[in-house]
């Protein structure tokens, strides 16, 4: 009869019996038992930042790195200009590149030096009959020879003619340049109704 009492006992009690876990197998932080990091040591503090990378390669310059202007509004000599004879552009209006674009007297008329370097240049005028201009370059004044890139020109009278052509100056060089004529003698005449304006115009842009 005992027996069967202790067996009673041992089924009653064994359902609600819980294994106790150790407090000694958790984390010394953790606020309850049964942690996730059982047996990890608490993290460490943040290392030094490192050193800072070397610098990037400086990027290639944009924009206009210089520019000139140059007009004329006398009508002589720039009323009979045959081809290879440069027309006489010789009033600086602006010139901040520094030496890297000079004009000077030349092929009968202004030539242009330019020094190493990538420039844009313009050219305008009104011509008195149909007619083409261009830029003819060398090395020398003495040596220029057209640039047929850069012809522009009119079917008609007294049209505003404007060209524009790119050159570029190898290193270490220099190019000799101006406008003239492409086939017969040009006359440059007033700009319009701009009466006693012979208007010719030479703009030259230094981009790299």
């Amino acid at each position: 009869m005992r027996q069967s009492y202790k067996l009673l006992l041992l089924v009653i009690i064994l359902p609600f019996y819980v294994v106790p876990t150790k407090a000694m197998d958790c984390c010394p932080d953790c606020s309850t038992i049964n942690c996730t990091n059982v047996g990890e040591g608490p993290q460490g503090p943040t290392g030094a930042t490192g050193a800072a990378g070397a610098t990037g390669a400086t990027g290639a310059a944009g924009g206009t790195l210089g520019a000139a202007e140059f007009i004329r509004i006398i009508q002589s000599p720039n009323n009979s200009v045959p081809p290879g004879t440069a027309f006489t552009i010789d009033t600086q209006v602006f010139n901040n590149t520094g030496g890297a674009i000079v004009a000077a007297a030349g092929a009968g008329g202004t030539v242009y030096t330019l020094t190493a370097g990538t420039y844009v240049i313009d050219y305008e005028m009104s011509l008195g009959s149909a007619g083409s201009v261009a830029i003819y370059t060398g090395a020398t004044a003495g040596s220029l020879a057209i640039d047929n890139n850069t012809i522009a020109g009119s079917t008609t009278a007294t049209t505003w003619i404007h060209g524009r052509a790119i050159e570029v100056v190898p290193t270490a060089t220099t190019l000799v340049f101006a406008i003239s004529s492409v086939v017969g003698t040009a006359a440059v005449v007033t700009a319009g109704t701009a009466a006693g304006f012979f208007m010719i115009r030479l703009t030259i842009l230094k981009i790299a």
